[in-house]
């Protein structure tokens, strides 16, 4: 006989708590820090909290997380173990469909179980939802004969997991503002950072030339750019493309506070043309909207002039499919230049400037005598990739006076947009800055042009 069909009359009473607290902004970032890091001290917790304009005592912190464990926000302190040096590799749920009248006390005694982790009361036919931790497939098939074998069990699915992701962040949901992580989220033993907010999580991985690799659009959980090559690609002309593709940067957290969060990442570069430039770049990402900004700074630090030209590439997947729904939207002068996406490779390049503002070497990389150049000049400095059928958008906005060429892209099984900047001529210890700027919405094209109208200032 199944050993947890013997059912307790009684149930354990839960005692009232001593404490009840009305969270404010200090106990919910306090919260925040104790969430990505368990072990985090008393002096951390307050000199991150320094951040955001916050100063308090270490007692004081002490204090309020005490009242947080006694009002019962906090119900205990865990630690996160590697469960395949355990050797409890298997992880699985598994459904059980439960006599309603009993079901209270069938969860209760099979919370004992030593494979069990949770169990969950669910509104549906599968009632009890079991979340169990095994060392291998042929234990977790134990343990469903030795639930299908109750009388109290009248059905079994099991779901065995493959892979899982735990929550890594609290901030953007209970204090509704950007925050920062650096987590292995690829499991490629190589840290990325994480920008992210209510709206948008951006991953950034400073081991390969410091790009964005995955921007995620919380509202409809989509993918908005093509991960196998990444999005913000930085590049210079003179070097060709990819010339700083998987490159490592160092980083570092400039700003995090409730508006915003800043990370700048950098490196400097020695190339077959180019010596001793040094890239910068700002990521920053907002508490309130969906935009990105992005601020490079380009400084010459060899002891002679050099010609630079930079060159941004992103790989975009608008609702994060790629297919001939999408469209593509430009600013042209006369007309609105508009192309759905076609499944062939090839690319188009419009003009801003002429020709003659770019070097000679970049004018051979990225290969301006090509036919399909087009004779009309671009009117604005901005451009969209739109999903027609969900109106998810993604929109790039850019100081018009600065650029050269806009170039299009499609390809088999991608598409993406550059940017070609001036080419400029840089002293020793000169310098030369860029903003570029990044929004992902739902809504249409009234998105972009009303954020083109704000940031035309940004760039005046």
């Amino acid at each position: 006989m199944f050993c947890y069909e013997i059912l307790n009359s009684e149930t354990e009473k839960i005692k009232p708590k001593s404490i009840v607290i009305n969270m404010d902004e200090i106990d919910k970032r306090i919260l925040s820090f104790l969430f990505k890091d368990g072990r985090i001290s008393l002096i951390d917790i307050s000199n991150n909290l320094l951040r955001y304009g916050i100063k308090i005592s270490t007692p004081s912190i002490k204090r309020r997380i005490s009242q947080l464990v006694e009002s019962g926000i906090i119900r205990k302190f865990g630690i996160i173990l590697n469960y395949d040096q355990l050797d409890l590799a298997s992880l699985a749920f598994i459904n059980l469909k439960v006599e309603p009248s009993v079901i209270l006390r069938v969860a209760k005694n099979i919370s004992l179980l030593p494979e069990v982790q949770d169990v969950y009361i669910v509104q549906d036919d599968y009632n009890l939802l079991v979340n169990v931790r095994c060392k291998d497939y042929k234990e977790v098939s134990a343990l469903i004969e030795r639930f299908s074998s109750s009388r109290y069990v009248k059905d079994v699915k099991t779901c065995v997991v493959l892979d899982s992701y735990s929550k890594s962040n609290l901030a953007s949901q209970i204090l509704k503002e950007a925050d920062i992580l650096t987590v292995d989220i690829d499991r490629d033993g190589k840290e990325e950072i994480i920008l992210d907010n209510p709206i948008l999580s951006t991953i950034i991985k400073p081991h390969l030339g410091g790009r964005v690799s995955e921007i995620i659009f919380k509202e409809t959980g989509n993918n908005q750019v093509k991960t196998d090559n990444g999005f913000l690609l930085d590049n210079f002309a003179e070097e060709g493309w990819g010339s700083l593709a998987n490159l490592s940067y160092e980083y570092e957290v400039l700003e995090a506070n409730k508006k915003l969060v800043t990370v700048k990442l950098s490196r400097l570069f020695n190339g077959s043309k180019l010596k001793n430039i040094l890239l910068e770049k700002k990521i920053t990402s907002y508490s309130n909207n969906s935009m990105l900004r992005i601020d490079y700074k380009i400084l010459n630090k060899s002891e002679t002039d050099q010609k630079v030209t930079f060159w941004i590439s992103n790989y975009v997947a608008v609702g994060g499919d790629i297919d001939e729904e999408d469209c593509f939207f430009l600013p042209i002068e006369g007309k609105m230049e508009s192309e759905m996406y076609k499944r062939q490779s090839y690319h188009v390049m419009w003009p801003v400037e002429n020709p003659e503002v770019l070097g000679e070497e970049a004018s051979h990389y990225i290969k301006i005598e090509q036919p399909e150049i087009r004779e009309q000049k671009i009117s604005d400095g901005w451009a969209a990739w739109m999903d027609t059928r969900s109106e998810e958008i993604v929109s790039f906005f850019w100081n018009k006076k600065e650029v050269v060429y806009i170039k299009r892209c499609f390809l088999l099984n991608s598409y993406s947009f550059e940017i070609i900047f001036k080419t400029i001529e840089l002293k020793p210890n000169q310098s030369k800055d860029y903003s570029f700027f990044v929004m992902i919405a739902k809504g249409g094209q009234d998105l972009v042009w009303q954020q083109n109208e704000k940031l035309s200032k940004e760039f005046k």
